[in-house]
């Protein structure tokens, strides 16, 4: 028996075990998650099952959902606003290529061509390279899923054309297979591996074209881990944004119905007033009273005789709180702060508006890696592997040629003073690196260095002075550019300071000062009869003020010049 048991337990249990047993099974049931039980003020749920390829029911309101997805986008400015939001943050102009192969001259042609394809990468000519990138993942994220088909053109040509969701359906619009989902073939792991498109013109011919994965993109937003296709990014606020397109119209009726000018009249004759009005006929056919405002929208009170004037006011005070309630429950699919989702910062501060915006700027990081591993390298794979093919790069190509990384554009424009100290911190600690810094903000370390050191060169032609503070101003004019005279100089000039140190005794000639002065001056090494030299005092020779060992020739005195010198020593 448990320890939890009463007395009645026990009793039951030694009278009947097999009923006490029961009893506390039936127990064990009960205490569990709170949220497995339907109360009587719960909404009722249904089992959960897990299906190959996703629940039929999920997969049939798909389309519908995607229906009202678009016209959300289309017709609902919150709506629009939310997504493009999300596509500036994670899209932007568009992301940048940086090839990583063991060559520079291919990585810098590569760098420069593929930029210059996306450009016209599109089939249709409509959309540059970065609208392109936009289109595509604001389609996705949209519609739940959407596919771009990599196109062989004739001649060798390369381009791309955006496959929206409904046209990826079956041929005739017909059911499902068991290896066949809403227009997308499977194999036993319910992985794609081909797909239906439907071509339809405005005269409504229909034609569909078989397009293997290895030629498709396909991009998808499931929500569970067996589903195929993809579900809206609108998929959990359209009952809000319904609510709040319905507020919005009951508040400015309200306020155009204060805003009317009227008249009520108070009488003691109320009963006199209702017997004189008209009678009509009701469904059933009865004569009674027609109560009817119109006009000036008088309505009789039977109250003390008096008439009071409608006092036009705003009825809905609490309507700017009630709007920003409604918008945080709306940005948060979209892991989007209410300053964001409403466009609205009057009750932020600078501290809160930071930190709510980093939670936003880490969810969308999250979108950049999904894009750019998902569909912009492969889409830069296919295309390098053709250029590679046909033989289209003058540089020579590595082994490695597929070697890349897309960077998106970095956020700075929070803070960019405090995201650059921080940014210098970590170097200084040595968590982080300038190439980590400028892949961070999408932008390529090695090209910056090169654009800065033809900007001093510029600068040092021109005589203009370098600023080296952006607090001070401070400048620094330009270093004078090294020549061969000013070399020599130099060398001159640390050759006489080496012999004046010499002779006053602090600097010890040996064989390496020799070694470098040779290598400086670009002087052959020495010979064999003046390493011999040196090797007479060991690799080193005695400061000339110092006393000469025994058995060497004095030094010859100083030569007289006349006058007071014949007096020194």
């Amino acid at each position: 028996m448990a320890d939890n048991a009463t007395w009645i337990d026990r009793v039951i249990a030694y009278v009947s075990p097999a009923a006490g047993a029961r009893r506390m099974l039936a127990r064990d049931y009960l205490a569990t998650y709170r949220g497995a039980v339907a109360t009587r003020t719960g909404n009722r749920f249904d089992r959960s099952s897990s299906y190959r390829l996703g629940k039929p029911v999920d997969r049939r309101a798909l389309a519908s959902m995607r229906d009202r997805a678009r016209q959300t986008y289309r017709d609902n400015p919150i709506g629009r606003s939310l997504l493009n939001t999300e596509v500036d943050n994670v899209i932007a102009e568009g992301m940048t290529l940086q090839a990583n192969t063991l060559s520079k001259e291919f990585n810098a042609e590569a760098e420069d061509r593929f930029p210059v394809w996306m450009e016209v990468a599109d089939i249709r000519g409509m959309l540059s390279g970065g609208e392109l990138q936009r289109s595509i993942y604001r389609a996705s994220r949209r519609d739940g899923d959407v596919g771009v088909v990599l196109v062989s053109a004739p001649g060798g040509v390369s381009r791309l054309q955006t496959i929206p969701a409904d046209l990826i359906c079956n041929d005739n619009f017909g059911p499902d297979l068991p290896n066949r989902v809403d227009g997308v073939e499977v194999d036993d792991a319910a992985s794609p591996v081909a797909f239906n498109i439907l071509d339809q013109d405005e005269f409504g011919k229909r034609k569909w074209s078989r397009i293997l994965a290895d030629d498709f993109v396909f991009l998808a937003h499931p929500t569970e881990e067996l589903m195929v296709r993809g579900e809206t990014c609108y998929s959990t606020i359209f009952e809000l944004l319904n609510q709040l397109d319905g507020y919005v119209d009951a508040v400015i009726i309200a306020a155009r119905m204060a805003a009317i000018f009227g008249l009520i009249f108070k009488e003691d004759t109320a009963s006199k007033q209702y017997s004189g009005l008209p009678t009509l006929a009701n469904s059933q056919g009865q004569q009674q009273k027609a109560v009817t405002l119109e006009n000036g929208m008088a309505k009789y009170i039977g109250s003390s005789s008096d008439i009071v004037q409608v006092q036009a006011q705003q009825p809905m005070q609490q309507t700017p709180d009630f709007l920003r309630a409604i918008f945080r429950l709306i940005g948060l699919p979209f892991d989007m702060p209410l300053e964001l989702a409403l466009k609205d910062v009057s009750q932020s501060n600078l501290s809160s508006l930071r930190g709510a915006k980093s939670d936003y700027y880490r969810a969308c990081r999250t979108r950049q890696q999904w894009f750019k591993n998902r569909c912009l390298s492969r889409i830069y794979r296919w295309w390098i592997s053709r250029e590679v093919k046909m033989g289209r790069f003058t540089s020579k190509t590595p082994a490695d040629f597929w070697a890349h990384q897309f960077m998106p554009r970095g956020w700075q424009f929070t803070d960019p003073v405090a995201d650059a100290q921080a940014a210098l911190l970590e170097m200084d600690m040595g968590i982080n690196s300038p190439q980590g810094v400028a892949a961070a903000l999408g932008r390529d370390y090695e090209t910056i260095q090169n654009q800065i050191e033809s900007a001093r060169k510029m600068r040092d032609d021109r005589k203009i002075p370098e600023s080296r503070s952006t607090l001070t101003r401070d400048t620094m004019q330009p270093a004078p550019v090294a020549d061969a005279a000013s070399t020599g100089d130099q060398i001159k000039t640390e050759i006489d300071a080496y012999g004046v140190g010499v002779r006053a005794g602090v600097i010890t000639p040996q064989t390496d000062d020799e070694d470098s002065f040779r290598e400086r001056m670009e002087l052959p090494p020495m010979s064999e009869a003046a390493k011999e030299a040196w090797q007479k005092g060991a690799g080193v020779r005695r400061p000339i003020t110092l006393t000469p060992p025994e058995g060497a020739g004095q030094m010859p005195p100083p030569a007289q010049t006349g006058g007071n010198n014949d007096q020194n020593d």
